[in-house]
């Protein structure tokens, strides 16, 4: 699920932060891991572009924890990606 974001021009482009989270109902924390582990793995370093900009995407943090339920476990992913023309 896509989480909260944000958005800003700079003085060369643009800065978009944004949060992913997995959600495991699978007992203990270790799918929810494996969620956040593997987003990262695919998304860190990214390259992208759009209208004649370029820029890649950087993972700012991971964070697995319990829900209050303790039925859930959540995998929180923050990426960062500054995009310059």
């Amino acid at each position: 699920m896509i989480g909260g974001g944000n958005w800003r021009e700079t003085a060369a482009g643009f800065e978009v932060e944004l949060s992913l989270t997995a959600v495991s109902r699978f007992d203990g924390q270790e799918e929810a891991r494996e969620l956040a582990g593997a987003v990262r793995g695919a998304l860190e370093g990214l390259a992208l572009s759009q209208d004649g900009m370029s820029g890649r995407v950087a993972v700012r943090s991971v964070e697995v924890f319990a829900g209050a339920d303790r039925r859930h476990a959540y995998g929180v992913v923050r990426l960062r990606a500054v995009m310059e023309g």
